[in-house]
């Protein structure tokens, strides 16, 4: 698990003293171009997650693809640890190469008195069947 801070972007770009990103890169057991739908599965600690606006980036692999959802982190009230939890990003078809990105910048308003965590993460293969939303509980 890794916290940081949100800070602003610094004129439209990600702020180059504390931009973060960190990166999920799964070992899909796919053959080249195969493609495969998948429920994705974020963990939510406890504690170091507080932005209410972590925008997750799902990019698809061998096709270019990708996806946006947008989690509160917060799992508790102002000042007071919340409880571990796991959210669904979403239902995706992905190929090999695909990932998940998630970054330190928020909006110009950001102050960097803000936590953002970064945990585990479960792709979960669901073939034909429907999945789930970004924000679903799990």
């Amino acid at each position: 698990m890794w916290f940081s801070h949100v800070y602003p972007t610094v004129n439209g770009s990600a702020n180059p003293k504390h931009n973060l990103v960190g990166a999920w890169t799964p070992n899909l057991d796919l053959q080249p171009g195969e493609r495969m739908r998948f429920d994705i599965v974020a963990h939510l600690p406890s504690h170091g997650g507080e932005y209410d606006a972590a925008e997750y980036v799902i990019r698809g692999g061998n096709d270019g693809s990708e996806y946006y959802c947008e989690l509160d982190q917060g799992t508790g009230l102002p000042g007071i640890n919340g409880h571990d939890k796991w959210v669904y990003l979403g239902a995706y078809n992905l190929g090999r190469g695909s990932y998940v990105l998630l970054n330190n910048s928020g909006p110009s308003t950001s102050t960097g008195n803000v936590d953002i965590a970064w945990d585990a993460m479960a792709f979960v293969p669901i073939a034909n069947r429907t999945g789930h939303d970004c924000k679903d509980p799990y």
